[in-house]
């Protein structure tokens, strides 16, 4: 059980994704590691990789642990009681979900799949 994708952006950048719920291994791994060209991060434990006066530094920075789930509770009823916009909007959703759909035209052709960004 894997899904894998490589999403390239117009701007040139790129993101690889890969997920499985049931992988043969000894233990759950969650990771997610983001890299630029001047710098690079890993988000759990955050940890930021960069260059500062010429030489390379890891810098740990401490974050309170929190619950993502929890937390998208508490920001939609916060929302729906304050009136205040959600973090993500509807144009996000679509457009996260044109991708997603262009991943599973791309597994079933075997082919690369190019977007139009929407028109909304």
């Amino acid at each position: 059980d894997l899904a894998s994708a490589f999403i390239r952006f117009a701007d040139g950048s790129v993101i690889v994704v890969e997920v499985s719920w049931a992988a043969n291994t000894k233990q759950e791994n969650i990771f997610s590691f983001l890299y630029g060209e001047e710098a690079g991060a890993r988000l759990t434990p955050l940890e930021i990789y960069g260059v500062k006066r010429g030489g390379l530094v890891d810098t740990q920075v401490a974050v309170k642990e929190k619950k993502p789930h929890v937390e998208l509770i508490r920001h939609f009823l916060r929302c729906v009681e304050t009136g205040e916009p959600p973090i993500n909007t509807a144009q996000q959703g679509l457009e996260i979900q044109q991708i997603i759909d262009a991943v599973y035209e791309s597994a079933r052709t075997g082919r690369s799949v190019d977007l139009e960004p929407l028109a909304i």
